[in-house]
């Protein structure tokens, strides 16, 4: 699985956006497939799998 952040930025709101250094296809219902350079809100990262959002939309998912 190849999510690895390439740079992280605040949000002004506070909240962090990560950014996919590489293509992702999801394997399940509950990951997110990303494409490299997507900027996604992190929701969660308490654990070994990341919840995101998408940045430009309502879509959510585990990446890792």
């Amino acid at each position: 699985i190849f999510f690895l952040l390439f740079f992280s930025l605040l949000n002004e709101d506070g909240s962090e956006i990560v950014v996919a250094k590489y293509n992702y296809n999801s394997q399940d219902n509950n990951e997110l497939t990303i494409t490299k350079n997507e900027r996604l809100l992190l929701l969660d990262d308490t654990c070994q799998w990341w919840k995101v959002k998408r940045v430009d939309s309502d879509d959510t998912g585990y990446v890792y």
